[in-house]
């Protein structure tokens, strides 16, 4: 879901990835930080925009766009031949936060 990744407002909703990767920065933990995200791939996938790279590239440049910190994409590792019916195929992707 769109909103539980990308939102930059936590008044809005309870969190995102977005608005976890602040938090995260905000911590006591000490720099670097790391991000997971699962991306799973609708199959027949209509819009080219979603896919998994196109998705950790929107986020690293949200974050900073919304945040005065760096990030970097580390990994994105596809996957497929799951058992579920609707995530079968799709991505982890890994990014790296500095309070930089």
């Amino acid at each position: 879901m769109y909103k539980s990744v990308f939102s930059p407002f936590p008044e809005r909703s309870s969190s995102s990835l977005l608005t976890d990767a602040q938090k995260l920065v905000e911590s006591d933990f000490d720099a670097p930080y790391g991000l997971f995200g699962l991306y799973y791939e609708k199959q027949d996938e209509k819009y080219g925009q979603l896919r998994a790279d196109r998705i950790a590239e929107k986020f690293r440049t949200d974050v900073e766009f919304w945040y005065d910190f760096d990030i970097e994409t580390v990994a994105i590792e596809p996957f497929e031949g799951l058992r579920h019916p609707h995530h079968q195929h799709g991505a982890v992707i890994t990014w790296l936060l500095t309070d930089e």
